[in-house]
């Protein structure tokens, strides 16, 4: 864990494409590596990232690669804020219902952990959709390292 009180900060951008999700978790990883990031909680914000924008750019901007998705992390090293930016169709990861994870376990079918995994990973979960103030759709997720 780092100690320091600094905040520090990293973002990127990136074409609504699958293909770029690798970018993003480099990109994420060597950022976590360098505040220090708690190496048992990194898998699961690399997770949480990645099943959050293969979600926007599958059905919010219905694989649109022409679009963009703009990702902010600052942590003090203590806790990580990662916002993603998005300006397709409203989609409130809180709202969408899912069966329990031991559901899931208990009766296998194709697809359906994703979202559950993300409110079982994130300390936290905001949305802010698209507004006259804002073109972008907001989600902020929080995460406390060890």
């Amino acid at each position: 864990m780092n100690n320091n009180s600094s905040i520090l900060h990293f973002e990127t951008e990136v074409c609504a494409d699958t293909s770029n999700l690798l970018k993003i978790r480099e990109q994420l990883t060597q950022f976590l590596n360098e505040i220090n990031f708690d190496k048992d909680n990194i898998i699961k914000v690399l997770l949480v990232v990645d099943e959050y924008i293969t979600n926007i750019i599958r059905y919010s901007y219905k694989e649109d690669s022409s679009k963009s998705i703009k990702m902010i992390a600052d942590s003090d090293g203590y806790l990580l804020k990662i916002e993603v930016f998005d300006d397709g169709d409203s989609f409130n990861v809180l709202d969408y219902q899912t069966n329990a994870i031991e559901d899931h376990i208990k009766r296998p079918h194709k697809g359906g952990l994703g979202i559950p995994f993300m409110k079982l990973f994130a300390n936290s979960i905001e949305y802010f959709p698209k507004s006259e103030k804002s073109k972008s759709n907001v989600t902020r997720f929080k995460f406390i390292s060890n």
